[in-house]
């Protein structure tokens, strides 16, 4: 579902210019009045547009909610079988390639979850997340950028032979701009290196990106432990692949929704 707010605005012809209510002047008329352009004292032609509704609930509330995005019918539909074949190609070698395939779809999915989250659309669609030969190989060199990025920190610290306390604040520093560059990477017009100005969004909205990192940090968690939380749940060893992809691809749509939110709400 698209959630679409109406904006009304005013053109003056004359001037050529776009005017809010509140610039326009009224001008009476009859029993009534009319809205004229300050400047020129023409007519203001009314307009109306669709721009994404932003959410009337706290941003914090809107982001936990996210927790729910993996079960909607529609994004059980493609997370799932998702999953599966990405498990079958895990347990046989020949299914290397069909693995790196499946890989590269799945992170175009969660790149377009981010996008059309922003745009206020809610589903996972086909059309969203296509890709041509020519863009699997695309896809997965900008996420492995990100994650580089990411690692610079922890390989300072292997590199300078630093104590283990300074590992903990480079994984955490790393943790810290994975969504920043999640949100530069998977936009369409992004290129291999876009994932180096994701400090950007950091700096233009300090406050809801970090209340948007403490939202995503148990689906960060789950994401991480999704082969121990499989290995707890179920003892078929089999099975263990399938459902640590399901959790972890679960907790990837979580983070890559609750990065979209930040978008659509504080952009």
């Amino acid at each position: 579902m698209v959630r679409m707010a109406e904006v009304v605005s005013y053109f003056c012809e004359r001037c050529q210019k776009t005017l809010g209510e509140s610039e326009t002047k009224r001008i009476a008329a009859g029993t009534g009045f009319v809205l004229a352009c300050p400047t020129c004292g023409g007519l203001a032609r009314k307009e109306t547009s669709q721009i994404a509704a932003r959410a009337s609930r706290p941003l914090a509330i809107e982001m936990l909610l996210a927790y729910g995005f993996p079960f909607r019918p529609s994004s059980l539909i493609a997370l799932v079988p998702m999953a599966l074949v990405i498990a079958i190609s895990c347990w046989s070698i020949r299914g290397v390639l069909l693995g790196v395939i499946c890989w590269a779809v799945m992170l175009a999915m969660m790149f377009a979850i981010v996008r059309s989250t922003a745009a206020g659309d809610d589903r996972i669609t086909v059309d969203s997340i296509y890709l041509d030969r020519g863009e699997v190989a695309g896809v997965i060199a900008r996420y492995v950028v990100l994650v580089l990025v990411c690692a610079v920190p922890v390989l300072l610290v292997w590199w300078l032979g630093m104590p283990w306390p300074f590992w903990a604040i480079a994984i955490l520093l790393g943790y810290l701009y994975f969504p920043a560059g999640l949100i530069t990477t998977s936009q369409h017009a992004s290129t291999l290196f876009d994932a180096i100005v994701g400090y950007r969004v950091i700096a233009a909205m300090p406050v809801p990106y970090f209340t948007a990192v403490a939202c995503m940090t148990p689906a960060a968690l789950a994401w991480f432990a999704s082969p121990f939380i499989a290995e707890a749940i179920v003892d078929a060893r089999p099975f263990i692949a399938l459902v640590s992809q399901v959790v972890s691809l679960f907790a990837f749509a979580i983070v890559a929704r609750i990065c979209g939110i930040l978008l659509r709400e504080e952009l």
